[in-house]
């Protein structure tokens, strides 16, 4: 039953089979817990509503925050609806109700702080100089972009052109404005590499040559990079967040951010209207003297 789910919404739902995968931990380990009680998913019909909420305490009781929990109900809850799309008999699943979200900040570095992390990587000694062009460019592109770890890591040569074409969640084409200061660094690196790859971004450890770059070896070059920089935890997604947040401030266009960032709800959008200090006490100083 629950290979059937998973396989329906890898092909019937065009989810990405990393992705399915990852979540598939979720719907089993409520599998896992409802066979501590002598039931399982392979019998829908035996399960109820008080199994659900016993789940959900035995998360809170493993220190699992509401917004974890309402990732594990998400996936629960469409299992039950993939028993009704398919006439399984099952509990029904819009009486499902999720946990009350908690409010998640969102963090985002300053300019001061990407600025210290491109100078760190600039003057980093490097044993070989492509590798130096190749971290600067991932940087970049980080910043000056949308991009997640996975959609950097799968870009292609192909895909390189005056905007970048990225395949999304759900395989949407998507194309990407990108700034100049980061299309002439990835210019240059495509032209000193001394490999032929399809991916912009590669691999160039002698038994990986030509292999694309891996998500881990992404988290490396930052992870270094801001260890250099006395930065504290800087991750892929945060640069994401730094890219939505420098946007809002330098712009404040809700909508067309929205649009760039691919938000299906602006609500997603607004969580990114992040203040700094330095931003309240300028506002402090329009403040007339007396």
């Amino acid at each position: 039953m629950i290979k059937d789910y998973l396989h329906y919404f890898y092909q019937i739902e065009n989810h990405w089979l990393k992705t399915v995968r990852c979540y598939s931990r979720y719907i089993t380990a409520f599998d896992l817990f409802l066979k501590t009680k002598g039931k399982t998913l392979e019998q829908p019909e035996n399960v109820d509503y008080n199994d659900i909420e016993e789940f959900v305490e035995h998360l809170r009781g493993r220190w699992c925050c509401a917004n974890t929990c309402n990732f594990y109900l998400f996936w629960i809850k469409s299992f039950f609806k993939f028993c009704y799309l398919h006439n399984i008999k099952a509990l029904d699943y819009l009486k499902i109700v999720f946990a009350k979200k908690e409010k998640i900040k969102i963090e985002a570095c300053c300019e001061w702080d990407i600025r210290k992390l491109i100078t760190s990587i600039k003057e980093t000694n490097y044993k070989d100089k492509i590798l130096q062009v190749r971290d600067l460019a991932i940087v970049y592109l980080l910043v000056g972009t949308w991009l997640r770890v996975s959609e950097l890591c799968n870009l292609k040569v192909e895909d390189f052109w005056e905007n970048l074409t990225i395949y999304g969640k759900g395989w949407k084409i998507r194309y990407v404005p990108c700034k100049e200061w980061c299309y002439k660094q990835i210019e240059h690196y495509l032209k000193i590499r001394n490999i032929k790859s399809e991916y912009i971004f590669s691999s160039h450890a002698l038994n990986k040559t030509w292999d694309k770059l891996t998500r881990n070896a992404v988290w490396d070059i930052l992870r270094k990079a801001a260890e250099n920089a006395w930065i504290w935890r800087i991750r892929p997604h945060k640069l994401r967040h730094t890219y939505a947040t420098l946007l809002l401030r330098h712009w404040g266009n809700l909508f067309y951010i929205q649009q760039l960032l691919w938000h299906s709800s602006i609500e997603t959008t607004q969580r990114y209207l992040t203040c700094y200090d330095n931003d309240l006490r300028k506002t402090v100083e329009l403040l007339p003297s007396f």
